[in-house]
């Protein structure tokens, strides 16, 4: 029987999937169904940065509506603002667990811990390793660990979790600024109608025009369309 090997450059799918399977018989950290109703817990909010800081009340406010629809009860909140890579931050959390005899709920993995070598631009895709788990389950110390997001979720996945958070808090307006005020094309348009025409006045070409404007040439031509020669001498009829 012919074997259908995979293309160079493409990853085998099989691969890729014990790969998941390894990941997942390695994770100790529990999925959200892990709560049951009744069930004590203790929040824990995180961020990189105190520009972030924002988003810890958004996460707040998203893991408290989800504990409640299962039927599980908010008992201590512990927010922090700093690096994940840094496990020395979670001892509050886990004390305030354990004083509770609570779980520990995160919204993402990487709230818990990032892995060493981490960067925001250079190391986006890094996930915690085993040695790095390990560690986190070291300080946990008994306390069980639980994330709203599948705990093998891949990075991309927790960043785009992370997202939709921000989004719903904001009433589905979150995302990038919009980089011009709305009917700022209308405006430019009608600020070089005028000079579109003069130009043509003078003879120029739509190419002349546009390297004088710094727009491409479909644009000149659109904003000249109703000074055309056609145009004009309809409007002198």
């Amino acid at each position: 029987m012919n074997t259908i090997k995979p293309k160079r450059g493409r990853r085998n799918p099989a691969r890729r999937q014990r790969a998941l399977l390894a990941r997942a018989a390695s994770t100790p950290i529990k999925p959200f169904t892990f709560i049951q109703p009744g069930m004590q817990v203790v929040l824990r909010l995180r961020v990189s940065t105190a520009g972030q800081k924002s988003h810890l009340d958004d996460h707040e406010t998203y893991l408290r509506a989800q504990v409640t629809t299962v039927g599980g009860k908010v008992v201590a909140v512990d927010k922090r603002i700093g690096s994940g890579v840094d496990l020395s931050s979670l001892r509050s959390s886990v004390a305030l667990a354990k004083h509770h005899d609570a779980v520990l709920l995160a919204v993402t993995p990487n709230r818990f811990v990032r892995q060493p070598g981490f960067g925001a631009r250079t190391c986006q895709h890094v996930q915690a390793d085993e040695d790095t788990l390990a560690g986190l389950m070291h300080i946990a110390d008994g306390v069980t660990l639980v994330t709203h997001l599948e705990p093998r979720a891949s990075a991309k996945e927790e960043n785009r979790h992370l997202s939709q958070i921000g989004q719903a808090a904001k009433g589905g307006s979150g995302g990038r600024p919009r980089k011009s005020k709305p009917g700022s094309k209308k405006r430019e348009r009608l600020e070089a109608e005028p000079k579109v025409r003069w130009m043509r006045l003078a003879g120029m070409g739509n190419r002349q025009i546009a390297r004088v404007l710094g727009k491409p040439e479909s644009t000149v031509r659109r904003w000249g369309a109703p000074f055309s020669p056609i145009a004009e001498g309809h409007q002198h009829n």
